[in-house]
């Protein structure tokens, strides 16, 4: 933990060791939930050699206790480092890794709940999700994409519990000449997201 000075420096602030999580873990899904606690779900590398075993397990840090908490364990055998997205209802959209299927997590049940199917067969993994000004996710297609040739998205409705098409345009953004990896998408001033991709292009999504 980074520990601002007594003038609220943090560039003069000290560090100071936490509890550690009960699973270490490498590339996984993390949120400050609306309690601020943190939620982290999965690993792509976990385990004492940090093996690559794609854990479908998660815990929750509570910083006024210093402590770690399980929550029951992801629907699906795998998690690994598929992206997770805090939603406006204060639920957390979880991808899947081999599937087209999401789940989301409800901190204040500590349960899970089907999400919505996404389109085109598109599995969550190695995506980058942005949370648009309306409350709803956009999602570029890695997978699906890279099969027809032509970049396309899709955006989930909280509300409905549905993913839709988002458009496309005439190129891709990952390929598995760069194993599927893919950059940041961030949200402009403007409403609008810039998402880099894992290749030399880049798309903007209006």
């Amino acid at each position: 933990k980074l520990t601002p000075d007594s003038a609220g420096s943090y560039v003069n602030g000290t560090w100071s060791e936490l509890a550690p999580m009960t699973t270490p873990r490498l590339f996984f899904g993390s949120n400050i939930l609306p309690n601020g606690k943190l939620l982290v779900l999965g690993g792509e590398y976990s385990g004492p050699n940090l093996d690559a075993t794609f854990t479908n397990t998660g815990e929750i840090y509570d910083p006024i206790a210093d402590s770690w908490s399980p929550i029951p364990d992801f629907p699906e055998t795998y998690f690994g480092d598929d992206p997770t997205m805090l939603l406006p209802n204060g639920k957390v959209l979880c991808g899947y890794i081999i599937g087209a299927k999401t789940y989301l997590f409800d901190p204040k049940t500590n349960s899970w709940s089907p999400g919505g199917t996404k389109l085109r067969n598109d599995p969550s993994d190695e995506e980058t999700w942005a949370l648009l000004p309306d409350g709803s996710v956009l999602s570029y297609d890695i997978f699906a994409s890279d099969s027809n040739n032509r970049g396309s998205a899709q955006k989930y409705d909280y509300r409905t519990g549905t993913w839709s098409d988002a458009g496309g345009f005439n190129a891709v953004l990952s390929t598995t000449t760069q194993g599927y990896e893919l950059g940041p998408a961030m949200l402009l001033p403007d409403g609008r997201v810039i998402q880099v991709g894992g290749n030399e292009n880049i798309a903007i999504y209006t």
